[in-house]
């Protein structure tokens, strides 16, 4: 019953991707390199929530969420050799140009935050622009 739900999960994610790939209106690279940053960083949030509802006595439950982030750490490392093998070299920005990191997935805005329409929100996770910080 693992397999097969761990597989359901794997074709729902890669179908979001693909979905992703063909929608996203900027650069798909830059894009992946932040989806595995969220990934590789999953891996200790879902763990840190794992011991939470352990100390909450439900040892089953914080079981399985050690297995999820496990698996989100897998997915950082198979995406990192995604990267390494098929996609571009990663350009720094130019000098004197801004960039703005999301602090909650780790996205990357590059120019000026301030630019951006007052209702602008994270591409990946959805948090308003107040919340970026300049990298």
């Amino acid at each position: 019953m693992r397999f097969k739900t761990a597989y359901c999960c794997e074709a729902v994610h890669a179908g979001f991707y693909a979905t992703l790939n063909g929608q996203y209106p900027q650069d798909f690279w830059s894009l992946l390199r932040t989806v595995e940053k969220v990934e590789t960083n999953g891996e200790a949030k879902v763990m840190e929530m794992a011991a939470k509802v352990r100390a909450a006595g439900f040892d089953e439950a914080a079981d399985e969420m050690e297995v999820f982030a496990k698996q989100e750490g897998h997915h950082g490392v198979l995406v990192r050799e995604i990267i390494a093998k098929y996609g571009p070299q990663e350009q720094a920005a130019p000098a004197g140009q801004k960039v703005y990191i999301c602090p909650i997935c780790g996205y990357e805005h590059v120019d000026d935050i301030a630019d951006e329409a007052d209702d602008y929100t994270c591409p990946l996770c959805g948090q308003p622009k107040a919340a970026f910080k300049a990298k």
